[in-house]
């Protein structure tokens, strides 16, 4: 909340104690209250606004400020088992990263990059209930295609080719103007990317 003249902002935030990892003390709650705030125009956050004893405090819980919650029952602790991610985000899964890819040339993921015509696209045919890509390929690796509407891919798959192949993708509907087959090619550690326009 703002004022005229400016004199500060007033910000209120709730958080569910249902999302909490366990049970609140009422006593000793720690608390961290950190602000990035500006005095600029270019907006650059230089200015970092934190109630603790000293900054850095997102990495450094123990340094958090305790609150008191008076009006708030005691309960047991009841600690929630974490939930450990035990996938990773792929890059040749990407349609965005293709799609950067293609534009700049560099290898999706980091990797390092296959050479030029390693995968190729030969033909791409598309009818009311699905897309078909051929792929010419040198080397044996991992093709994933993607029709990409722009906003979601509507239609994926994986294919492990040993020599050319044609790869089919379901279609449920119909696509958008501007829509793309986006295809990564993955071997031996290095990958590529390749895109074209299907309407």
């Amino acid at each position: 909340m703002t004022s005229n003249p400016y004199t500060g902002y007033r910000i209120e935030v709730k958080i569910p104690f249902s999302v909490l990892p366990d049970a609140v003390d009422p006593n000793r709650m720690g608390l961290n209250i950190l602000v990035n705030d500006s005095d600029t125009q270019d907006l650059t956050a230089q200015t970092r606004v934190g109630w603790s004893t000293w900054s850095g405090v997102r990495a450094d819980p123990w340094r958090w400020g305790n609150a008191t919650l008076p009006d708030l029952a005691a309960k047991p602790s009841a600690p929630k088992a974490p939930i450990m991610p035990d996938t990773a985000a792929l890059s040749v899964d990407s349609p965005q990263t293709l799609l950067q890819s293609v534009s700049d040339g560099v290898a999706p993921g980091g990797y390092a990059k296959l050479p030029d015509g390693t995968v190729k696209i030969k033909k791409v045919t598309r009818t009311a209930s699905k897309v078909s890509v051929r792929l010419q390929v040198k080397k044996a690796g991992t093709a994933r295609a993607f029709v990409w509407d722009g906003t979601r891919v509507v239609a994926e798959t994986t294919a492990a080719l040993r020599k050319d192949g044609t790869l089919v993708l379901p279609l449920s509907g119909s696509l958008p103007a501007g829509t793309s087959l986006l295809v990564s090619y993955e071997h031996g550690g290095a990958t590529t990317a390749l895109a074209k326009k299907i309407c």
